[in-house]
């Protein structure tokens, strides 16, 4: 019996299962909606002029929409020295 099954080609067919997500997809609807933002500090040897105490950042954001990348670069902080 089994080899007439094999021989005719019937099959029982796949069940697929729809993968599941336990969190709701957030998808950026128009440019800004949705940004990353990434800070960085940036070391005393990379800065080429004197920073007189001060450290300097660099702060990245990516819009989700559009893939736009913007870099600003200078916002400093002055270190305490006790």
């Amino acid at each position: 019996m089994c080899r007439q099954i094999r021989t005719r080609g019937y099959k029982q067919p796949e069940i697929r299962r729809k993968s599941y997500t336990r969190y709701d997809k957030i998808d950026g609807k128009y440019p800004g909606d949705k940004v990353q933002v990434d800070i960085k500090y940036v070391p005393d040897d990379c800065i080429k002029f004197p920073t007189y105490g001060y450290k300097y950042y660099q702060i990245t954001g990516i819009d989700e929409y559009g893939r736009k990348r913007i870099n600003k670069a200078g916002g400093k902080a002055r270190e305490e020295i006790s």
